[in-house]
């Protein structure tokens, strides 16, 4: 067997690292099986005895390469090889770094804008700690340009860019213009505090023709503590959707924003570009990648209310002048991109020409 595809995440379709792994797998042109810890994922995970769940494992599949979705994934496959001198090839697919949340969430705490959990501490702080173990990989995929330059500084390891992305089909009957008129602004996140829906509730009352927020995607414990912290007025809160009605609301929208704290790199803004909406998101994240200022939507300072009340204003009069998709972000070619690494790491080349 050629590669075996570990996640931590459950492998679903619907969203997240799952939904990514899913994807470029079934288009890589070498045999692939999946690994994932199911049930017992948080048992294995804060005892530290995952890697020997996961040796057991590879002793029966045999993979040449292990595909590693996230840093703190990468350490079972490493751990275990160092342990059971394993002979596979390890590829870590870095789609985010825990650290840099930690930074971003401790400082939501100081601003009074989060809550400290002791649960998600101490997730940030062991997902920290296994991902330093990342350096022990053959290859590392970085997600953005972002998450590029934060491995580098943090554990001085390169890494090769390939963002994540949307499958075309779903998206081919999209709204590809923008509706001349309406004032309905989409949001789609859960953690409210990371996503910046409370600096955009913020922004928007400053506005004399304030937007209509639709917030999808927060369960009823986020948005209880959100209204508590601002005033929630003229913002619609429709909690988790199925993708099939998140689809309706992107249809329904005339612009997106989410202008997160964090922001590892940001599908939701790929979705709101193949349906013609203009994007606003936060400097300094993999929004980047994606978002030109003036051209696709526009990129903002982290919690810098009285920019993102420009931005907001601005995004009004914004014609899009390119439309989305770019190529770069459509699985099958994705998916090309981890073959050539997967051949790098030593796979049959052969493979990948017979499917050019």
């Amino acid at each position: 067997m050629d590669v075996l595809v570990y996640s931590l995440a459950p492998l679903s379709k619907l969203e997240g690292v799952g939904n990514v792994a899913l994807n470029v797998a079934e288009r890589l042109p070498f045999s692939c099986s999946f690994y994932n810890p199911g049930k017992h994922r948080k048992l294995l995970f804060y005892s530290f005895l995952s890697p020997l769940a996961f040796a057991l494992a590879v002793r029966r599949l045999k993979p040449r390469v292990v595909l590693a979705h996230t840093t703190e994934a990468s350490f079972d496959p490493i751990i275990a090889k160092k342990i059971f001198r394993f002979n596979y090839k390890v590829v870590c697919v870095a789609h985010g770094l825990y650290p840099d949340l930690a930074e971003e969430y401790f400082k939501e705490v100081r601003l009074g804008n989060a809550k400290k959990r002791f649960s998600f501490i101490a997730n940030l702080k062991i997902s920290s700690f296994r991902s330093r173990f990342v350096s022990g990989a053959d290859k590392i995929i970085a997600v953005s340009e972002m998450v590029k330059r934060s491995l580098k500084e943090r554990y001085g390891v390169d890494s090769v860019v390939i963002p994540n992305g949307i499958d075309s089909s779903e998206f081919a009957g999209a709204r590809r213009t923008r509706k001349s008129k309406g004032n309905i602004l989409l949001f789609a996140g859960n953690q409210f505090w990371l996503k910046g829906l409370h600096y955009l509730i913020k922004a928007n009352a400053l506005l004399k023709n304030p937007w209509k927020i639709i917030a999808v995607g927060m369960d009823s414990s986020q948005e209880e503590e959100i209204k508590v912290l601002v005033d929630c007025k003229g913002v619609v809160f429709k909690g988790k959707v199925s993708r099939q009605n998140l689809m309706k609301e992107y249809k329904k929208a005339n612009a997106f924003a989410m202008p997160s704290v964090y922001e590892s790199f940001g599908m939701v803004y790929l979705e709101a570009l193949a349906f013609g909406l203009p994007v606003l998101a936060s400097k300094g994240t993999g929004a980047e990648d994606i978002i030109e200022n003036g051209v696709n939507g526009f990129l903002v300072e982290k919690r810098n209310v009285k920019s993102l009340a420009s931005a907001l204003e601005a995004l009004r009069k914004l014609n899009l002048k390119r439309f989305f998709p770019d190529k770069k972000f459509l699985w099958a070619n994705i998916s090309a991109k981890y073959a050539e690494v997967l051949v790098s790491v030593g796979l049959n080349k052969k493979k990948i020409e017979a499917v050019l």
